[in-house]
């Protein structure tokens, strides 16, 4: 959801993953993720953002983009976006 407040829009989302394997039992995980972001006039924004995993959606994750044992992980992004 999105919550706007003048130039500033404060967003926030959940998500869960879900695997069904037959050769395995179903597995799930959780995520969730917050951002701020600020208009700059009629161009340019800036934003701030974080995103959580729970092991097991780290985990599913990675499965998921062929990545084996590498596990994703909480992300923390910063950005500036300037439009001509």
């Amino acid at each position: 959801g999105q919550y706007q407040m003048g130039a500033t829009a404060l967003k926030a989302r959940y998500g869960n993953i879900d695997l069904d394997d037959d050769a395995a039992k179903d597995e799930d995980g959780d995520q969730w993720g917050i951002e701020v972001e600020h208009k700059l006039g009629k161009k340019g924004r800036i934003w701030v953002g974080y995103t959580d995993m729970d092991e097991e959606a780290a985990r599913l994750v990675s499965v998921q983009q062929g990545k084996g044992d590498l596990i994703a992980e909480d992300t923390l992004v910063l950005g500036y976006r300037l439009d001509f």
